[in-house]
């Protein structure tokens, strides 16, 4: 599966998260919602989900390095045999980190996890606080990117933003390590 295929997913469980803005969910429970929708698309491409606190329908392990991951184990999936040999990990194609709570430090100890995983996609969730813009948020994690040494050129990340300012959407971008972001994407409800 291509980091383009991947990115469709991830924006298509943004978009059903984002269908449920009105209900009063809370932090805690739009992760949850944005998760399973994740867990869900990667039990459908014949992955191996892993979300947190296995609280997650469908997460076949509990929280495995990341909020959320999606494993390969080639044909037959079956970890359960794992054995060192045929039945071991193949890859990782998608490591997932969400931080809901607010500030530079909060979102950094989530993020930095990512520009360490070597996968194909790695995608993170946040939301604005205070007069910090999506656009500020982008612009510092695509930096601390190029300022990480573990970071190679060409690391995709696709970075969601849920902001109320000036209506319920996520802003969304993505890049390569050594490129440019790519222009705002807007998801909205409905």
């Amino acid at each position: 599966m291509t980091a383009d295929e991947i990115e469709k997913l991830c924006r298509c469980a943004l978009q059903k998260t984002l269908g449920l803005s009105g209900q009063g969910l809370g932090n805690g429970k739009w992760t949850k919602k944005l998760l399973g929708h994740l867990t869900c698309l990667g039990s459908t491409a014949e992955l191996y989900p892993c979300a947190r606190g296995q609280s997650v329908n469908g997460a076949k392990h509990g929280e495995w390095l990341y909020d959320l991951c999606w494993l390969d184990y080639g044909t037959g999936q079956n970890p359960e045999a794992r054995d060192g040999g045929e039945n071991s990990l193949k890859s990782m194609l998608l490591a997932v980190e969400s931080e809901w709570h607010t500030g530079w430090t909060n979102l950094m100890d989530d993020f930095e996890k990512l520009m360490c995983a070597s996968v194909p996609l790695r995608f993170f969730v946040c939301q604005t606080w205070g007069k910090v813009t999506p656009d500020e948020i982008f612009t510092g994690l695509h930096t601390a990117v190029s300022n990480c040494r573990n970071a190679r050129d060409g690391d995709r990340y696709l970075l969601a933003v849920y902001t109320e300012e000036p209506h319920v959407q996520f802003a969304v971008r993505s890049f390569e390590r050594g490129g440019p972001l790519s222009h705002a994407d807007s998801l909205r409800p409905g």
